[in-house]
């Protein structure tokens, strides 16, 4: 692997370090239904409207705080409400246990401290965003066939990335854009000349995703891309032009740092056209 290959590798992971941990805390546990058809409400009152109806067998992400009697509960990236305490069964915790019958207390009454955490979570009404767009930096190991055998060259390139997140497990599809400029080093190393040049790399990718906790994702897809280039080289005696549009498979995987607004995304990512080359990007995505 070449030096600045390795560089790249290494920042990447000085980056992950220097994310402050109590930024990244996990706020949320996993829960299932303890019956079939727990009612799912847009606020944390049986009164309220049902947006939604949970089975057993399945988990969700729920809120560590309570708000009465309720939980926050995730169902998908569109349907985010409330279920009763005692309709669920909380990993590592277990069932609700009922407590004794006192009084019917009035449902109307709310402390004060739950109408302040209700309204201070207003905003806060998502886990995560629908989706993450932003820059990326990426370094590619490029690999090309010419001037007689196969030649290497680290390109860095600047693009744009956009991943859609749904619910937990789901599947849906993502798209970037990088773009290298000038000519890969062996045209100046191996032929003495000077030139420019363009390199983009264009795709869609079937994107998995699957959540670890509140501030963790790991994803990865498999789609087609494009990559176009345009050399332009120039010689003493004649100036040529290169240009070149090939199609070919990526295989990506990456790991999403997240927050409620931002995320930073590590890739590797693998090539596969007229010759096979890895990839590796840092994306600041919003």
């Amino acid at each position: 692997m070449a030096g600045a290959f390795r560089f790249f590798l290494f920042l990447c992971f000085i980056i992950i370090a220097a994310i402050p941990e109590s930024g990244w805390s996990t706020q949320f546990r996993r829960a299932q239904a303890v019956r079939q058809d727990v009612e799912i409400f847009n606020a944390a009152n049986f009164d309220a409207k049902i947006v939604a109806y949970i089975n057993p067998g399945k988990f969700y992400h729920i809120s560590n705080k309570k708000f009465g009697a309720f939980y926050r509960i995730k169902i998908s990236n569109k349907i985010i409400g409330f279920v009763a305490d005692s309709e669920i069964d909380i990993e590592g915790v277990g069932r609700l246990q009922p407590k004794p019958f006192i009084d019917d207390p009035d449902p109307l009454e709310i402390s004060e401290i739950d109408r302040m955490n209700i309204q201070d979570d207003e905003e806060d009404s998502t886990i995560f965003q629908d989706r993450y767009h932003g820059l990326i930096i990426s370094l590619v190991n490029y690999h090309e066939k010419t001037m007689g055998g196969l030649q290497v060259a680290d390109m860095y390139a600047l693009g744009y990335r956009y991943i859609p997140f749904l619910s937990d497990y789901s599947s849906s599809i993502a798209w970037d854009i990088n773009v290298a400029y000038g000519l890969p080093k062996y045209y100046s190393e191996r032929l003495s000349i000077e030139g420019k040049g363009i390199t983009a790399w264009g795709g869609a990718q079937v994107v998995n995703i699957s959540i670890i906790d509140r501030n963790k994702t790991l994803r990865y897809g498999l789609g087609p891309f494009l990559k176009y280039s345009n050399y332009s080289l120039e010689t003493s005696a004649k100036n040529y032009s290169l240009q070149e549009l090939t199609f070919g498979m990526l295989l990506e995987g990456g790991f999403i740092f997240h927050t409620r607004w931002v995320a930073v995304d590590l890739g590797l990512r693998y090539y596969w056209e007229r010759e096979a080359y890895g990839g590796l990007s840092l994306g600041f995505l919003f």
